[in-house]
């Protein structure tokens, strides 16, 4: 059972993703801002993070970097949400693997999930940890 952690500071946005992955046989945890994340992350080491970008203490696009950073989150896929009109364009220079519009449709965000939760099964990840693996 795959373990994906919800980082989402809005407690009802947190609860519905949780409800969610938990009905959807995932087990899943919440952190309500981006260091109680790296926390999270570097105790616990999920399969998933589902990462809101705009988080109190440490930002969410903070939070993507440092766990790109670090050698032992790098290769953990990182799924953001965001309001962003055009979230696609901005997935590699945030670092992140892929990006979901707010608001969630909950259909789109399970099959995101599980093509992110395949890929990290079946290939070496996005380019962009390659390069900076060396």
């Amino acid at each position: 059972m795959a373990r994906i952690l919800v980082v989402d500071d809005d407690s009802s946005i947190a609860t519905m993703l949780i409800d969610f992955l938990t009905v959807s046989g995932f087990q899943a945890a919440s952190e309500p801002d981006g260091l109680r994340a790296l926390q999270h992350v570097d105790l616990r080491q999920p399969d998933l993070v589902l990462l809101d970008l705009m988080l109190p203490v440490v930002t969410g696009v903070e939070v993507a970097k440092r766990l790109r950073q670090d050698p032992s989150s790098r290769h953990i896929p990182i799924l953001a949400i965001t309001a962003l009109d055009q979230p696609d364009e901005f997935a590699d220079i945030l670092m992140v693997d892929s990006i979901i519009r707010k608001p969630i449709d909950l259909e789109h965000l399970g099959q995101r999930i599980t093509e992110l939760l395949r890929t990290t099964d079946d290939s070496p990840g996005p380019p962009w940890i390659i390069a900076n693996a060396f």
